[in-house]
């Protein structure tokens, strides 16, 4: 009997290994809180980046913004730790936004770490930043550039086919505006009219990381349950036996 007990503990412990690996990938993504907005407005969006390295510190962080429909007004809220600073470049083509045509715009938010700081493995850091006006657009990719101390980059800039299709591609966070977020992404960001009035809206959380727990419980219980049934079974043949 003790090693059909051992058998099951093993069975369980493998089952539990399994279904918290198949969860800690959707956790794992780069983020974005709240995940849509409304055209026109402002929203304050904040990214979520983990550490997905066991030995290096992500010490810098770099959110690409679009070119084709600028973001005009970019502002950063200050994280402890962490240096900011907006790159403004010229624009490819003039953009009209509103009724002012835009040759240069902000393009990239860069986050630095301090010397000896960053986001340790294991941890996980939170970064935001408040955009506009919205783009009248279905979706406003934001790719991340993430640097570990060591040399190695993540380039969070694939779409979410490129990243189902090559799971070797990290897929960029998305900021939906007119098209509607997939399911388990939903949220609405705080707008702003252009004179700077906030409507009702609020900012729903982010669904990903308790789906993902959620996942990994059921699958554990599921476990336990295979565990205590096949017991019963060994219990009930043994009897018979006797």
């Amino acid at each position: 009997m003790n090693r059909k007990i051992t058998g099951a503990i093993g069975a369980l412990t493998i089952g539990t290994v399994l279904a918290l690996t198949q969860a800690l990938p959707a956790i794992a993504h780069v983020g974005i809180d709240p995940s849509s907005a409304t055209p026109g407005g402002t929203a304050a969006v904040t990214f979520t980046v983990p550490n997905e390295s066991e030995t290096a510190a992500t010490n810098k962080l770099e959110i690409v913004l679009p070119t084709e429909t600028p973001l005009v007004n970019v502002r950063y809220q200050p994280t402890p730790g962490w240096s900011g600073e907006i790159v403004t470049e010229q624009l490819p083509e003039p953009v009209t936004v509103g009724d002012t045509e835009i040759t240069q715009a902000p393009t990239r938010v860069i986050f630095t770490a301090d010397a000896g700081g960053g986001i340790k493995p294991g941890q996980f850091e939170e970064f935001t930043l408040r955009l506009g006006p919205i783009p009248e657009v279905g979706q406003l990719p934001l790719p991340v550039v993430q640097t570990y101390d060591d040399g190695e980059v993540s380039n969070w800039a694939s779409t979410v086919d490129e990243a189902e299709t090559d799971e070797r591609l990290d897929p960029a966070p998305i900021l939906y505006v007119n098209d509607e977020a997939p399911e388990g992404e939903h949220g609405a960001a705080p707008t702003a009219s252009a004179e700077g009035e906030h409507s009702e809206t609020e900012a729903a959380p982010s669904s990903d990381g308790g789906l993902a727990i959620g996942l990994a419980i059921s699958a554990l219980v599921v476990a336990v349950l295979g565990a205590v049934l096949g017991a019963l079974a060994f219990l009930r043949s043994r009897k018979r036996t006797v």
